[in-house]
């Protein structure tokens, strides 16, 4: 009885209020009325060099793939907005990329953000229709140092400059190394041509075949969270030896006045230690392998001129001279087939270059195309292709520019009349195909 009295209450207050009714119907099937916006909980910075990149925790599941162009800005102290600024979702966060480090934002979120919400079990898709803001921090960049691109510096200038480049750095120290002559096959150079080679590889080759030339300490201006370039001079410690090969390495500053080479070496993976290989010299080198031989051309660097009467020497893996020639008119030379078909440590490994006081060497087991970078070098059955951007990182919408190099195995010519670019997605699905 009491059940019933109960249910007919239910009902009577139901009949008598049909605004309410109405009003429950609405809020329980559409959820439009309600405000919906994006809450952000708490900032992190993902990036610490480069270009700054923030990532927002919130209150919602964010939808993964969106376009979020429109619905997310960020903005300056003085609301200019940061036009390269871009937004996406990354595990279940909001990221904003393009910032610069030590700046105060503030990210705008307009309504139109797609998240998820699971009620009794089921997902639901829904969109924000109200705007929200907050103001952000992102960090300073970290303490970096990069010694320049190039392995070469001519030899017949005076000042020999060596270009750093340091963000958020008071001052390091550089030392310069000088690597024999004599030993070049051992030490195995090619495997150190990289923008920054393993310290690990760079300490073994400092101390089998080094020597200690000196160290100096430079200061630089240290503007916050900005990019400095310094040119350093090395012309003190290299001017006496003159031509070769070096080892730029490059330290936290420290009293260069009683320095040893075990003072640019530790064993702590996060401390201020990077290398370079460098060559001194004026003399371009290029070596051709074919079935008849080996050919070298020797042109110099200052106007491309063969170089007449250049000492070749053709060196085996066990520091073996297997044959000595000097240069002809178009700075050609010749080495017969007999000569460099030796196995073992009579195989073919270097070759080195004497002009007068210049002198170049070149390891035949490195690649025979070398690009600093390292980046968009493919092979497959038939050919070898260098293929690369303009730009490592694009927007939706962005235009970039594409260059390839299309070689046969040996880098001779390939003789292809039409060649097709495929361009994937992530997942590897194939989203263009562009007849070239």
């Amino acid at each position: 009885m009491n059940n019933r009295l109960s249910l007919l209450s239910l009902c009577t207050v139901l009949l008598l209020n049909p605004v309410l009714i109405s009003k429950c119907y609405a809020k329980n099937a559409d959820e439009s009325t309600d405000k919906l916006s994006i809450e952000v909980k708490r900032a992190i910075d993902e990036n610490t060099r480069g270009k700054a990149l923030s990532c927002f925790i919130t209150d919602k599941e964010l939808i993964k793939d969106q376009d979020l162009s429109a619905a997310v800005e960020v903005f300056t102290n003085n609301s200019t907005k940061i036009k390269d600024a871009y937004p996406f979702v990354k595990d279940n966060r909001l990221c904003v990329s393009g910032l610069d480090f030590g700046k105060t934002y503030t990210l705008k979120l307009h309504k139109g953000i797609n998240f998820i919400k699971k009620t009794k079990g089921t997902d639901k898709t829904l969109t924000t229709n109200t705007d929200s803001d907050t103001t952000f921090t992102t960090i300073d960049e970290t303490s970096s140092v990069k010694i320049a691109k190039g392995l070469i510096l001519p030899s017949n200038e005076k000042q020999k400059l060596v270009e750093l480049e340091t963000v958020n750095t008071d001052a390091v120290t550089l030392g310069v190394f000088k690597i024999s002559n004599n030993s070049l096959p051992q030490a195995e150079l090619f495997s150190l041509y990289s923008e920054n080679p393993e310290k690990y590889d760079i300490r073994k080759l400092l101390f089998n075949h080094g020597k200690f030339l000196g160290a100096k300490t430079i200061n630089f201006k240290n503007k916050k969270n900005e990019v400095e370039l310094t040119a350093v001079d090395i012309s003190e410690f290299v001017n006496k030896d003159k031509s070769g090969v070096y080892v730029l390495s490059v330290i936290k500053a420290k009293d260069d006045s009683n320095l040893t080479l075990d003072d640019f070496f530790t064993y702590d993976d996060n401390s201020l230690e990077l290398s370079k290989l460098l060559f001194i010299s004026n003399l371009g080198v290029t070596s051709y392998s074919g079935s008849n031989g080996i050919d070298v051309n020797v042109r110099s660097l200052t106007d491309a001129s063969p170089v007449k009467g250049a000492t070749v020497t053709l060196k085996s893996l066990a520091n073996d001279v297997l044959d000595s020639k000097s240069t002809d008119s178009d700075g050609f030379v010749h080495f017969d087939k007999a000569i460099c078909q030796g196995e073992n440590g009579q195989s073919v490994a270097t070759v080195t270059v004497v002009s007068n006081d210049d002198f170049f060497p070149l390891d035949l087991r490195a690649s025979p195309l070398y690009f600093e970078e390292g980046f968009g070098i493919s092979d497959n059955n038939d050919y070898k292709v260098f293929a690369y951007t303009n730009r490592t990182l694009l927007r939706p919408g962005e235009t970039t520019v594409y260059q390839a190099l299309v070689r046969n195995k040996d880098l001779s010519a390939a003789s292809l009349k039409a060649l097709k670019l495929f361009i994937r997605r992530p997942d590897y699905v194939i989203e263009r195909e562009i007849p070239l």
